[in-house]
This record gives C-alpha cells, sequence and structure tokens, in this order.
C-alpha cells in the first residue's frame, strides 16, 4: 500500500502547543487562542485521524525546573537577597522594580549596581539597564522572595560572543506575565546545550511588519517525518529564504532533530530575527530513520519531491521562495550520491523550478576524508556565487577538506569559540573549526553553524558578507 504523507499545523502561544486534534480540549482550556489543522493527503493514503503521528521527542531536560529539585540550573548559591523590597503581589512595573535588587535581572544604571561574580550592567538590546553576566552553560542561581531562577541563553541577540544569563519567568515575583515590564516569557535554548530549553524572559519583540503574532510549525512526513517552520513575518505573504536542515544517523527515530523535535534552533532563529541581525527565513528538516549514512537520505529521499510539497503548503499561504539553501550534519554529507551529495547532484533541477536562486551549502561536522567532498562543490558550486560553509568540530586541522577544497586564506572570527577560521581567495567559501574546550560538541555543531552562518547569508545589513568579508 502506498505510504500516506501528510501535512498538521501546529499553532503555538502562551506556551501552548498543538500537535494533534486530540489537543484541541486542552488547547481551550489554557490557551484561549483559535487553531488550524491542514490535512494534504498526497499518496492517496489513510486519513489523517487514522494515521500515527509520533509526537516531538522533546528535550530530555525541558520544562520549568522542579522547586524541590535545588538550584535549577546547576549553578551555585551566592547567598540570600534581601527580601524587604516588597511583595510578590505588587504592579507589574513595582515587581520590575523591586524583583532581583543587585542581581541577575535586576534593575541598575552601571557595574558597581551588580556586584556580584562576574556582573555587569547590560544596555544593549534590551529596553532598561540590567545585571547580567556571561555564562558557556549554566548560570548561579541565589534565594529570596523578589529573587527568580536564571538560565544561560545565547549572548548574540544582547551583542555578546558566549551565553548571557537571564531570568527564568516567575509569575510569582513578577505577576502574571511571569517577566518584567517589556519582557515577554518564551521558550529558549541553553547555550552549547541546545536540546535544553527553559521557559526564559527576553525583550519583547519590536521588529515584526507582519500583524501575525506567533510562528508556526508544520509536521511535514516526509521521507519519515519532519518540519516546517513558519517566522511570523512570513505569515503575510511574500517571498522568503528557505533552509532545508538536513540531520545525522537517526536510527532513534527523532521527530526533528534540529527543529521541533530536537535541537528546537528555530528559538534561536527567532532570537536573531528579533534583535534585527537576520532577515526572517524559513526552516523545514526532512527526518529519515536511518542508522547507516549510505541509506540515510538515500532511496525514498528526493529533494525535488520535499520541495514540491513545501511550496504546496507555502503557495497556499502565499509564501514564494527568494532562495534555496540546504545545510546537513554529520551523516547528512558521508555519502555520495546521498544527502547533500543527491542535492549538489540535482541543483540544476531544483533551481530555477523552486527558487530564483541557490545561496548556502554547509557541513556540519560530517565526513572529510573522501575527495567527492571538495572536488563536488567545487565542480557545481564554482564560480555560481553560492556561499559554501564547512564547520567541523572533531576533524584534523587542517582537514582534508580544508586543503583539497582549498580553504587557506586566515579570517578574523570569534576566538572564544573557534580554533581556526580559513577562507577561499576569490569564492564565499570557508571553514570553521570549533574550539571543544569552549563547549562545542559534534552533537552541537549545528547550533554554532546557525548563530555563526546564519547572520552573515540572511542579514538584514547588505554591508555584512560570509566568510569576514
Amino acid at each position: 500500500m502506498p505510504r500516506a504523507r501528510y501535512l498538521l499545523l501546529s499553532f503555538q502561544r502562551g506556551g501552548c502547543l498543538l500537535r494533534t486534534l486530540a489537543a484541541l480540549a486542552v488547547l481551550l482550556a489554557g490557551c484561549g487562542s483559535s487553531f488550524e489543522v491542514v490535512v494534504v493527503d498526497v499518496d492517496g493514503g489513510v486519513d489523517a485521524d487514522d494515521a500515527d503521528v509520533q509526537p516531538d521527542a522533546g528535550a530530555p531536560d525541558a520544562g520549568p525546573p522542579d522547586p524541590d529539585a535545588g538550584l535549577p540550573d546547576g549553578g551555585v548559591d551566592v547567598g540570600t537577597e534581601d527580601a524587604d523590597a516588597g511583595p510578590a503581589s505588587l504592579t507589574p512595573n513595582d515587581a520590575t522594580q523591586a524583583a532581583n535588587p543587585g542581581w541577575i535581572a535586576g534593575l541598575c544604571d552601571d557595574d558597581d549596581d551588580c556586584a556580584f561574580d562576574g556582573g555587569f550592567c547590560l544596555f544593549d538590546r534590551v529596553p532598561y539597564g540590567v545585571c547580567a553576566r556571561d555564562c558557556a552553560r549554566t548560570c548561579p542561581d541565589s534565594t529570596g522572595e523578589t529573587v527568580t531562577g536564571t538560565f544561560c541563553v545565547d549572548g548574540r541577540p544582547f551583542g555578546r560572543d558566549e551565553g548571557v544569563c537571564v531570568s527564568t519567568c516567575d509569575v510569582d515575583v513578577y505577576g502574571a506575565s511571569g517577566c518584567p515590564t517589556g519582557y515577554a516569557c518564551q521558550p529558549r535554548n541553553r547555550y552549547s546545550e541546545p536540546a535544553t530549553l527553559r521557559e526564559a524572559c527576553l525583550p519583547v519583540n519590536t521588529h515584526s511588519s507582519c500583524e501575525e503574532s506567533d510562528d508556526v510549525v508544520v509536521d511535514l512526513l516526509y521521507p519519515d517525518e519532519g518540519s516546517l517552520w513558519i517566522p511570523h513575518e512570513a505569515l503575510c505573504g511574500g517571498a522568503f529564504d528557505l533552509v532545508v536542515m538536513m540531520h545525522g544517523l537517526n536510527a532513534e527515530h527523532r521527530v526533528a532533530p534540529s527543529l521541533a523535535g530536537g535541537r528546537h534552533l528555530e528559538h534561536l532563529v527567532r532570537d536573531l530575527i528579533d534583535v534585527g541581525t537576520l532577515r526572517p527565513v524559513l526552516l523545514a528538516e526532512p527526518v529519515h530513520f536511518q542508522a547507516s549514512s549510505v541509506d540515510l537520505y538515500g532511496e525514498g529521499y528526493d529533494p525535488a519531491e520535499h520541495l514540491q510539497l513545501l511550496s504546496d503548503l507555502l503557495d497556499a499561504r502565499g509564501i514564494t521562495l527568494s532562495s534555496l539553501s540546504f545545510i546537513g550534519h554529520s551523516g547528512a554529507g558521508c555519502a555520495d550520491g546521498n544527502g547533500l551529495y543527491k542535492v549538489l547532484d540535482d541543483v540544476d533541477v531544483l533551481v530555477p523550478a523552486f527558487a530564483p536562486a541557490f545561496r548556502l551549502w554547509g557541513m556540519e561536522d560530517n565526513c572529510y576524508g573522501a575527495a567527492y567532498h571538495w572536488e563536488e562543490p567545487a565542480a557545481v558550486l564554482g564560480g555560481a556565487g553560492v556561499v559554501l560553509v564547512n564547520m567541523t568540530t572533531s576533524g584534523g586541522d587542517p582537514t582534508e577538506f580544508e586543503a583539497g577544497l582549498p580553504v587557506d586564506e586566515d579570517f578574523a572570527c570569534d576566538d572564544a569559540v573557534y580554533l581556526s577560521c580559513l577562507r577561499h581567495q576569490s569564492e564565499d567559501w570557508c571553514s570553521y573549526q570549533t574550539d571543544t574546550s569552549a563547549g562545542t560538541t559534534h552533537d552541537n555543531n549545528p547550533y554554532f553553524f546557525v548563530r555563526q552562518v546564519f547572520p552573515d547569508v540572511f542579514g538584514v545589513d547588505d554591508d555584512v558578507a560570509a566568510c569576514g568579508r
């Protein structure tokens, strides 16, 4: 029997995520929002209600911390703050004034107001001065009636190179919103550990140009599972860049290793859009349940078929594609003729059939030994104006890929994260080697790829270019 493929639209609002029709009662009770389900039967198979829709695998550490489990972010107790600043029932503005005195997320005028280890007064990209601290993975916590928990989020949206400590949401301290004035409670990745999510207080987005207020996630079952993330700016229609994110070996059957079911990199992209360093982009991830790099994105996966399914959905919303990009982690780029190399074989078919341009071809800690890893990209992409970026965590120095391509011109990059950054002398091709002592690993390599590469390739500033140019 032919396998049915269909789409279920998931609507996210106020921390509630609808993924199946069975969640309707929960949504009506807890979210107070309308929702939409789009079902597209492309193979003449079973109806959506009868299909086995696998829920998000989620993050093993996702959700709010257990108040009985001690310090929620694995930090150290730095003492008890003064609890005389006022009761928890204050109005939001008063609560903001009273919360976290002299501590992370507390109000400040200068660094002297943040007299704790590593503390400084943060003014960049926040509505007013707040105490903060850089972090590599976790943050310390304190105690007191008006002191909230902390969480280490990516510092790029705040103009920092690494992570930065922010407040977690707390209705007892801040009132019903759970956050200070000018902030909203939003799920975010832990810096350098993207599969760990917390509800944290982030500045309210002021960059939206669309009347829609929520991003949406669409479950697209191709070739086995998968997701499409649409930023709310695109919901009004128009032309947008699409990045297809291909994962590594996936015998565990995770629904979307980089998107809604795994690393949740859509939250990082949302932050970069909100602070104005990244224009809105569409993210898609075809998910293949394979334990062999030879089979991964091989039989059963056709880039053109996947893009057609995406285009049918986007066309209904008035969304067109201004460019195509493909990036692949680990096993997605290990076999000639599969994964990323199947995309290379089809570039002339994909462009202009689905978009007028091919923008980015990216390798995230792939295999590098065989000659086709550099010979085929050079043959297909050379002179075509396509950005080619490699980010390696486990390769040599230089990798065989770097030596064969070649990329041999040094350029300046963030030495807190990278050991070396090399680029081609004439093409927009480059290779970043991550520093594992800074917390980069094979598994979180895609996280660092997105935060480094996306603002350069899809930036809002035309003066910003890829590979440090």
